[in-house]
């Protein structure tokens, strides 16, 4: 599993308005650092390669030499995830939200595990699909394209447009994203009791 892993880049997506936060939820603070760069260094544990993408790359040059520019005035996961698999062109790219902190690299090995000729595979707990947690094969980008130029940015519409499968996790938690002050006042409670 570590080769493979090792052969897929990792893009951890930074580029939303976080508008239900009321600032920049990349640049929290978390276990003492950015939320970014907290995510950059656990998935370098994981992969070899990883990125981030986000339309201004000043807030992350400090830690992360790997940067993808998002371009335009959208704010969307559509957008971050174009314009990496249209740089990095490679065969698949593993994606993942930056406020998603409590992943851990056993659901990342068994999707890897359980992937086949999926063109999307991804993360699914009873309550919620994880679109942005998820292998993408470069072959999506022309849909992607499509959907782009006619300003359709809905994750749910392109999974309905390609091969697509998942992997179910029973644990909610392990995919609670930072949407509000509430969500990260509750993600650093449950990261101190973590230790």
């Amino acid at each position: 599993m570590e080769k493979i892993l090792k052969k897929v880049p990792c893009v951890i997506l930074c580029g939303g308005k976080s508008s239900r936060m009321g600032s920049n939820k990349a640049l929290l603070p978390f276990s003492h650092i950015p939320l970014a760069q907290y995510m950059y260094k656990r998935m370098q544990k994981i992969f070899e390669n990883v990125f981030l993408v986000a339309k201004d790359s000043t807030p992350f040059s400090s830690f992360a030499p790997h940067f993808i520019q998002e371009e335009g005035e959208v704010y969307a996961p559509l957008i971050g995830i174009e314009r990496a698999l249209e740089s990095l062109r490679e065969q698949r790219a593993f994606f993942l939200s930056v406020d998603t902190p409590f992943i851990e690299q056993k659901e990342i090995d068994l999707l890897f595990e359980r992937v086949r000729e999926e063109q999307i595979f991804y993360a699914k707990t009873p309550q919620k699909s994880h679109y942005l947690c998820g292998i993408y094969h470069y072959d999506t980008l022309p849909i992607i394209k499509e959907m782009i130029e006619k300003e359709d940015f809905k994750m749910s519409q392109l999974i309905s447009r390609v091969k697509s499968g998942f992997v179910e996790f029973d644990d909610e938690s392990i995919f609670s994203n930072l949407n509000t002050p509430q969500d990260y006042q509750n993600a650093l409670k449950r990261l101190e009791q973590n230790g």
